[in-house]
């Protein structure tokens, strides 16, 4: 199953409300996914020094990206078992 929320906001929304849900979208995003980010490095600034703060920011995209690989290999190995079940 995925989850790509711009495709749903297009097709669940009226065409005459679409740029104000896309705005609404865009603002969600915003504060979910910056605001964030610049609160913890702020939150680091003042416990380390800047330098320090700005390096460890700099792990969150690697975590993540390792979140999305290991989600990956599980999805293509639960694929991969749902295949074998309707074809032994």
């Amino acid at each position: 199953m995925h989850f790509e929320s711009g495709n749903d906001v297009k097709q669940l929304t009226h065409l005459a409300l679409l740029a104000t849900a896309f705005a609404t979208l865009t603002l969600a995003n915003n504060i979910a996914g910056l605001a964030p980010g610049s609160w913890a490095a702020g939150q680091l600034a003042d416990m380390f020094d800047i330098g320090t703060s700005l390096a460890l920011c700099s792990l969150a995209p690697l975590l993540a990206a390792a979140c999305f690989w290991q989600a990956r290999r599980l999805t293509l190995a639960a694929d991969r078992q749902a295949i074998l079940r309707k074809n032994p």
